[in-house]
């Protein structure tokens, strides 16, 4: 899985089954909890948010993060830390 950032929040993630096949991630969407354009997020994750307006259960966020959105918030926030620590 690779990630690349599109826009400032939002980043393109390859699938790992699909070949060729790419995901567009919010983070910044539903309060900081993210939103992707992958079929998990679409048809569980999101629908989980909609029905409880729960948003990120910690201790449990992969209740409504889908393995696309943790993988662009540990993205950001090494280049968060990168950039505070002086490296590029």
């Amino acid at each position: 899985m690779t990630v690349r950032e599109f826009d400032i929040g939002t980043y393109i993630v390859s699938s790992e089954t699909v070949d060729q096949k790419e995901y567009l991630v919010d983070i910044n969407a539903y309060a900081g909890n993210g939103e992707c354009s992958c079929e998990d997020f679409t048809y569980n994750k999101r629908k989980i948010i909609e029905a409880t307006g729960v948003i990120v259960k910690y201790r449990k966020p992969e209740t409504t993060r889908c393995k696309h959105i943790h993988e662009c918030l540990t993205e950001f926030a090494d280049t968060v830390l990168n950039r505070v620590h002086g490296r590029s």
